[in-house]
């Protein structure tokens, strides 16, 4: 009669434990659930936010800068830029391009734009002014957090 007993006290605990397991990870998936929720709620109201009134200029500015980067080999090189200053025949061999010529087309746009500037003859690097706005355009754009590490020279 004890061990009858016994057994069917093992066999209550053993639903009591299954139960509380079951309620446990269900209360855990909800919690996971909200803070999901709460989380996509934060970041739409973050992107969201307010712009303000800007000025002319800036707007003017921001579309000149998108507009130079609108390209996608311009956008390569600005991001090679972004590493270090680099030669024309860097940016050619890098990225392919067929001649100096096409490269230097696009250099220009860069630096009417003014993102890039030519330090010494034939090489260029980001302008001092614009690391800051093509961070900003480019961590929007393939995310991180960290601004681009300058390489060493060899």
């Amino acid at each position: 009669m004890a061990a009858k007993k016994d057994k069917a006290s093992v066999e209550t605990l053993q639903a009591d434990v299954k139960a509380l397991t079951e309620a446990f990870w269900s209360f855990r998936d909800a919690m996971l659930t909200n803070a999901a929720v709460e989380q996509s709620e934060q970041q739409v109201a973050e992107a969201s936010g307010d712009w303000g009134a800007p000025s002319d200029r800036d707007i003017d500015a921001a579309a000149s800068l998108l507009a130079a980067l609108g390209h996608p080999q311009r956008l390569r090189m600005t991001m090679m830029l972004a590493n270090e200053p680099t030669t024309v025949t860097d940016i050619v061999e890098t990225l392919g391009l067929k001649t100096t010529g096409a490269a230097y087309h696009h250099l220009n746009v860069l630096t009417t734009h003014g993102i890039a500037e030519q330090p010494e003859r034939g090489i260029f690097s980001l302008m001092p002014g614009a690391g800051v706005r093509v961070h900003a355009v480019l961590t929007s754009l393939f995310g991180g957090d960290e601004q681009p590490t300058k390489k060493k020279k060899k």
